[in-house]
């Protein structure tokens, strides 16, 4: 394993046990917290073996064997102030106390960054913003649109230790390749999209009457009820997702088309995606489509999105039929019994 590597599978470990990810991660929380013996919430040991499975650590693996990447892993590990690592060298677990899990917590430390090409890739902005000086970066999070496939809208998050790094970062003047950045607190944005869209509720309003007004309200999803499926094999359907995931809880959702390799399935209990995702661990992964896929659990922005898009589909639908069949509009999905979660989450 290269300095480079070692570099990434620590860094990359110790964001998923960091301030900046763990408070939001229930799937990892909830593995720490199978641990009996643990010294505190979210402190108990995790299977390397199961971290080394995630997309990212994935990506540094190569050819090694399993035994032999985890090993390679942990020892890459030994030196780290955030994480622990167990005597056989095959667990690794939070070093210190959890101390906040208040999702929106981290916000005043966050700043909003847009002007990266869609075909950036997130080692490629960590390095840029690395190299700024702006000081202890926590996380970098890419932001996707609703399309399928995801694509990458070409701004980012970026969380900072302290307050006080984000509010001074926003003030300096950025630019990746040729292209100004536009920058702004994380608190800012949020407030500039809810009255961006209280403006376009108004004027729905005003154009349509009280029922526009209605249809444009906010909604509301339970939240862990998205799971996410990636790597579905050729002989994939719909059909074959509800088969697979049914019998686990039930879906009220699926959003895939044939060929594709990722799907969403949306549940009808809160919290169901993790419960789901736990058992296949336990019990193992099902093939589906003929390949085994890799199974996460969407959380928190993500997970919100993924709902807005099953709601906007559901919408299109509604006119559809309401226009008596015509229309136009891309089949996405449909409700059907049964039910799924996630497998890793990554920064």
């Amino acid at each position: 394993m290269s300095d480079a590597v070692r570099v990434f599978v620590k860094r990359q470990v110790e964001f998923y046990f960091g301030d900046a990810n763990l408070p939001n991660d229930k799937f990892m929380r909830a593995k720490a917290n199978e641990d009996e013996d643990k010294p505190g919430p979210g402190q108990g040991w995790v299977e390397l073996q199961l971290l080394c499975t995630f997309a990212r650590m994935r990506q540094k693996k190569g050819e090694l064997d399993d035994d032999k990447y985890v090993a390679l892993v942990a020892e890459a590990l030994a030196d780290s102030g955030v994480v622990d690592i167990s005597e056989d060298g095959k667990r690794v677990r939070r070093s210190t106390p959890l101390a906040n899990v208040d999702p929106d917590a981290a916000i005043p430390r966050c700043f909003y960054a847009k002007g990266f090409p869609r075909t950036s890739e997130l080692d490629a902005i960590m390095e840029f913003f690395a190299a700024q000086e702006l000081g202890k970066i926590e996380a970098v999070r890419m932001r996707y649109g609703y399309d399928k496939p995801r694509k990458f809208k070409g701004s980012v998050f970026v969380e900072m230790s302290t307050e006080a790094e984000a509010t001074a970062a926003i003030a300096k003047s950025l630019a990746f390749g040729d292209t100004q950045l536009v920058l702004k607190t994380k608190a800012d944005y949020l407030k500039q999209k809810r009255e961006e869209y209280e403006e376009r509720r108004r004027q729905k309003s005003a154009g349509g009457g009280a029922a526009a007004a209605e249809a444009e309200a906010p909604k509301e999803h339970k939240k862990g009820t998205t799971l996410k499926v990636e790597g579905c094999g050729a002989a994939t359907t719909r059909e074959t997702l509800k088969e697979v995931f049914g019998a686990h809880g039930k879906i009220v959702w699926v959003s895939y088309q044939r060929g594709e390799a990722d799907a969403h399935l949306f549940f009808e209990e809160e919290g169901e995606a993790t419960k789901i995702l736990e058992k296949m661990f336990e019990s193992g992964i099902p093939q589906v489509g003929g390949q085994e896929p890799t199974l996460s659990a969407v959380e928190g922005e993500e997970e919100t999105n993924q709902w807005k898009q099953v709601w906007e589909t559901q919408a299109a639908f509604s006119r559809r039929n309401s226009d008596g069949g015509r229309g136009g509009g891309k089949r996405r999905g449909r409700g059907g019994g049964g039910g799924g979660k996630r497998q890793r989450k990554s920064g």
